[in-house]
């Protein structure tokens, strides 16, 4: 996925998972550890759909990453990775062409990020899933007048999120690629 290889990492992931759905729980040593094996290959699943415009194998995975349990032995709030999920739940909508249906759930997600931020949450990880909330956010909106300023403002709040990461994580490859695409975006009006 990293290195742009997304058939790839499409492909072995979708079959990774499902093996991993395949597992009996005691193969496995719990349901958690299932679970916690399909997060990170459903994660790979669906940001390589993205990137290959597989956008209803995007959805299934994102949908399937959100209903999973939260991880008990990680120390953290289990409500961000199913932020992340939503969020790539989103994006696969955008690509779909229900704009409304995503809306509807940047609206939730973003003011959990606002919230977030007014708990005092910043930092890379942060940053970076905010500036991508805020791009999915102006992919979503609408080509009428209002849209396009919604557009704008969400495009300049991505900016601003990743103007926050320190300057040696601006070279990490996430977020050189979420720079490319609000780039982007910008440029389409």
């Amino acid at each position: 996925l990293l290195y742009g290889e997304y058939p790839e990492a499409f492909e072995t992931a979708r079959v990774m998972s499902a093996q991993a759905r395949g597992l009996a729980a005691s193969e496995l040593m719990g349901n958690t550890l299932r679970a916690n094996l399909l997060r990170g290959l459903l994660s790979v699943q669906t940001l390589a759909a993205l990137q290959l415009g597989r956008y209803v194998d995007a959805e299934a995975a994102a949908r399937e990453r959100s209903a999973l349990p939260p991880n008990p032995f990680s120390d953290f709030d289990p409500q961000v990775e199913i932020t992340r999920a939503q969020i790539t739940l989103a994006h696969a909508l955008v690509g779909q062409g229900r704009l409304a249906e995503a809306r509807k759930i940047l609206e939730l997600e973003l003011s959990r990020y606002h919230d977030r931020r007014k708990a005092g949450a910043n930092g890379l990880s942060f940053e970076r899933d905010l500036a991508y909330a805020q791009y999915v956010n102006a992919i979503a909106q609408p080509d009428d007048g209002p849209g396009r300023t919604r557009r704008s403002l969400a495009l300049a709040e991505a900016r601003a999120a990743l103007s926050r990461v320190p300057a040696d994580a601006q070279r990490v490859y996430e977020v050189r690629e979420l720079t490319r695409l609000i780039a982007e975006a910008g440029r389409r009006g």
